[in-house]
Parts: C-alpha cells; sequence; structure tokens
C-alpha cells in the first residue's frame, strides 16, 4: 500500500512542477491543472485513510480572497493553496504556509535580480514557491514521528 501512496506523490510531484511551469511562462494556474490535480489528491487522502482538511482549505479561501480583493495575490494562487491544503493535517499546514512564504521571498528576490523587468509587469510567479512547499512539506510527517507523538 505505501508504494501506491509514493507512486501518487510522484505523480502529484510531476503535476507540481507542470504547474509552477506554466506559472512562470504564462502567470495563470488553469482550472484544469487544479482539477487534475483533486483527482489525484482523493486517492492519496483515500490511501492514507485521512479525512480532507476543510476548515483549513476554507480559512485559506477566506483569507486568500480578502487578499485577492486588494490585489496582494492571484486567485489561481489562492485556489492552488487552499486544494493543497487539503491533503495536509493542521500541523502541516501551518509549516506549509511559512515554507510557502520562505520560498516565496527567494522566488521573488530572484525574479528581481534576474528579471526585473517581467516581475513589475507580471507579478512574481507565486506558483513556483506554492509547488516546492508542497513537495517539501508533504513527506515530513514520518521525520516528526522520529521526535515527538505523531498521530
Amino acid at each position: 500500500m505505501v508504494w501506491l501512496i509514493n507512486i501518487n506523490f510522484i505523480a502529484i510531484s510531476l503535476l507540481l512542477i507542470v504547474i509552477a511551469w506554466q506559472d512562470i511562462v504564462r502567470r495563470t494556474i488553469t482550472h484544469r491543472n487544479l482539477l487534475f490535480l483533486l483527482l489525484l489528491l482523493i486517492p492519496l487522502l483515500l490511501l492514507r485513510h485521512q479525512t480532507p482538511n476543510i476548515s483549513a482549505a476554507l480559512l485559506i479561501l477566506l483569507v486568500g480572497f480578502v487578499l485577492f480583493m486588494v490585489n496582494v495575490i492571484g486567485g489561481g494562487d489562492v485556489k492552488f493553496v487552499s486544494l493543497l491544503s487539503l491533503s495536509l493535517p493542521h500541523r502541516e499546514v501551518i509549516i506549509f504556509l511559512y515554507t510557502i512564504a520562505f520560498l516565496g521571498g527567494i522566488v521573488t528576490l530572484t525574479g528581481l535580480i534576474f528579471f526585473r523587468r517581467q516581475i513589475r509587469e507580471q507579478g512574481v510567479p507565486y506558483g513556483v514557491a506554492i509547488s516546492l512547499a508542497y513537495i517539501l512539506v508533504y513527506p515530513l510527517p514520518p521525520f516528526f514521528s522520529l521526535y515527538q507523538d505523531y498521530p
């Protein structure tokens, strides 16, 4: 059963790389990619006998909507983070959000150093930071279980 989870995570990771690349090139995260991601996350939740973290996803959507309305973050990025948070337990959602912020800072600084004009005109491709954060955070729970009681 673990091998199915690993294969599913590899498929999700490959899709996240595609989403990040498309965000770099087009500055959009398509609904089609988010639907494919959802279709990959559902079996992952089932294989791990985990319920979706709906409360975190809704809270992220609510806060993200406000940030979207004041033009701080794109709507696709909000939906993307919210969708990925469905598959993470509450503790990991916090780590996920901090990791997104940290990696987003790196993406922003890198963009300003090497692609200043594109960043100013088109904005920061935050899908890169979101994708990398999920790939880094999702496998963490087994690591944490070595050091604390992890349910």
